[in-house]
């Protein structure tokens, strides 16, 4: 567990012990978990507050490997890339390749949860919080079976902070169809202005100017410039998640 820093706003660091106070007796809320709702929420106290009520003990906040996860990771359509950051070195970085889900095919609460376990993942650190994340999304081989409405309004909303609070400062758009437009005009009105900034639709050859340098040695091999085995990426995320939640629960 950390501690909040010393000169974070009043409305945090003075009043832990009334946050604590005023959340439901029949949950616990850790000073982490108290610090990732505040960070996002940019320390406003009733707003932290009202958030912990509402999500801090929703499942999204507590997904665990199920068998269920279990298979959704292990179709490689979400997963966070190891060593990357973005070009100022401080966001961890995850990937997608959205041409391996199919709406028509899977449920989309499956890769609702991927997606969430992910964030929760990539939250748990006060770096992490404070730097948020990045999110490329490798559009090869994507059309528009691998697109529905629902699925991609829950997908924005969780990739916004509306599920969980994760804060996503950069999302890359990579290798998009030439057509990809009229799908950007069905999801823009879906972003606030603020976010629909970070969203950057590019080629694969722009990545470097993103993402740190150095970046191609922790970039799956889906991208031309990528060193890194796909499946071994996902396969050593599944097992270290494995062993990190057996942890827990041995404590």
């Amino acid at each position: 567990m950390f501690t909040t820093s010393p000169n974070i706003n009043n409305g945090i660091a003075a009043n832990m012990n009334a946050f604590n106070g005023k959340i439901p007796s029949t949950s616990s809320v850790s000073d982490a978990e108290i610090f990732r709702f505040a960070h996002f929420h940019n320390f406003n106290y009733n707003e932290t507050l009202k958030d912990i009520q509402q999500k801090h003990d929703s499942r999204y906040m507590n997904l665990r490997m199920s068998r269920i996860l279990l298979e959704q990771l292990e179709t490689k359509t979400l997963f966070p890339l190891p060593g990357m950051k973005t070009i100022d070195r401080k966001c961890d970085v995850f990937y997608m390749r959205p041409s391996r889900y199919v709406p028509s095919e899977m449920k989309t609460s499956n890769v609702i949860d991927n997606l969430i376990y992910i964030l929760n993942g990539l939250s748990q650190t006060k770096e992490q919080c404070e730097n948020g994340v990045g999110f490329i999304a490798n559009m090869e081989d994507w059309t528009m079976k691998n697109f529905s409405h629902d699925y991609c309004f829950q997908f924005m909303q969780a990739l916004q902070g509306k599920m969980v609070p994760s804060k996503v400062e950069l999302f890359l758009i990579v290798n998009p169809p030439k057509w990809f437009g009229k799908v950007w005009t069905i999801m823009k009105p879906m972003l606030s202005k603020s976010f629909a900034k970070k969203v950057h639709m590019i080629k694969e050859e722009r990545l470097g100017e993103f993402l740190m340098d150095g970046y191609e040695q922790y970039l799956p091999d889906e991208f031309s410039s990528g060193w890194q085995i796909t499946e071994e990426i996902t396969e050593d995320y599944i097992d270290q998640r494995r062993y990190d939640e057996d942890s827990d629960n041995e404590q």
